[in-house]
């Protein structure tokens, strides 16, 4: 993706700062946007390096939809399938840790540290049958009733898959997106875009797991991924999205 700053973050007259300070403080101010974007000319580079890692592919070309709905007090997140059935009803992601890495050339990296969990039974039910959208071939038509709140956003995504166990038995995905969104509230927001991401489940045990070895395999993963990455994103270096020329990008940190 790329990962747009405002240059008034800035802070002059600072000759050190510490990392882990400089994290809270971007985490605390929230000074940026990140915009997931990929060239659809990545796809065959990301299975060919699929390939060279040892990944098997799990899942080809699955369409399901995803959906945020504004409550009164809270949000949802909630997954449809291809016949817009609801199949999963969540809460947002809280996030630990937010790392961006700014790469000279596209793509930049995000690291996230993530979890969340799951809102009750009484509350996920009424929407697991409920009626949320309706499609056409010209538009998208939220039908959720008023007293389960607003759809606030809602996309198309057809998802591949690929999968390899790490050290300690740790299974590591590999996830392409193609994401049509269909309603947004947020600029820069529209257009189809392919997003991709490595996706690991931290066990609650994580005795059997060396995190610091695990991290630095993160690290390299995600640098070779990067590298792989670069040429097909050519075309978005100059023009991220739409409404990219309301931030003034930092080229440099």
């Amino acid at each position: 993706g790329k990962a747009l700053y405002w240059r008034q973050i800035a802070k002059h007259n600072r000759n050190i700062l510490p990392v882990w300070t400089c994290q809270q403080h971007l985490y605390n101010t929230h000074p940026y946007t990140w915009f997931a974007v990929a060239g659809d000319s990545n796809a065959n580079d990301v299975a060919a390096l699929a390939a060279k890692l040892g990944m098997t592919q799990t899942q080809d070309a699955v369409t399901s939809y995803k959906l945020a709905i504004k409550r009164s007090r809270d949000q949802l997140d909630c997954e449809l399938n291809s016949q817009l059935q609801c199949t999963l009803c969540v809460a947002p992601w809280d996030r630990f840790l937010v790392s961006h890495v700014l790469r000279t050339n596209m793509p930049d990296l995000r690291y996230v540290i993530r979890a969340r969990h799951p809102p009750k039974k009484r509350v996920t039910d009424l929407y697991m049958n409920a009626p949320i959208i309706r499609l056409t071939k010209e538009s998208v038509t939220p039908v959720l009733s008023a007293d389960l709140g607003e759809v606030s956003y809602c996309c198309e995504r057809v998802i591949r898959k690929w999968s390899t166990k790490l050290g300690g038995g740790v299974n590591l995905q590999l996830v392409e997106t193609k994401r049509t969104p269909l309603v947004v509230s947020r600029e820069g927001e529209e257009g189809v875009r392919y997003e991709y991401e490595f996706i690991v489940n931290i066990p609650n045990k994580v005795d059997g797991v060396d995190l610091t070895t695990f991290s630095d395999e993160m690290w390299a993963y995600g640098n070779e991924f990067a590298g792989v990455l670069e040429n097909g994103m050519q075309e978005l270096q100059a023009h991220v999205m739409p409404s990219s020329a309301a931030f003034d990008p930092i080229s440099q940190v």
